[in-house]
């Protein structure tokens, strides 16, 4: 595994999950957001779901996704050493 960061890519990555978490939370704000919508894709792996169908946004989620700005993974059968 060859990991590259990027601090291109890091902005790019912070913007394109503010813009999603912004339509997230507009579908949530205008009760929009469903059981049979929620699923792990693109932002809705910020969603909590509780047991009552109780669904929320977590901060958490959010904050730990921001670790992994700017980082590209690339896996290879090279034997190059490092």
């Amino acid at each position: 595994l060859i990991v590259s960061y990027s601090e291109k890519r890091a902005k790019k990555d912070a913007y394109n999950r503010a813009r999603g978490i912004a339509r997230l939370r507009k579908a949530y704000k205008s009760g929009h957001v469903t059981k049979q919508q929620v699923n792990r894709r693109g932002y809705n792996k910020f969603l909590e779901i509780s047991k009552d169908i109780d669904v929320s946004i977590s901060e958490e989620k959010i904050a730990e996704d921001c670790k992994w700005d700017g980082l590209k993974g690339y896996i290879t059968n090279t034997d190059l050493d490092t």
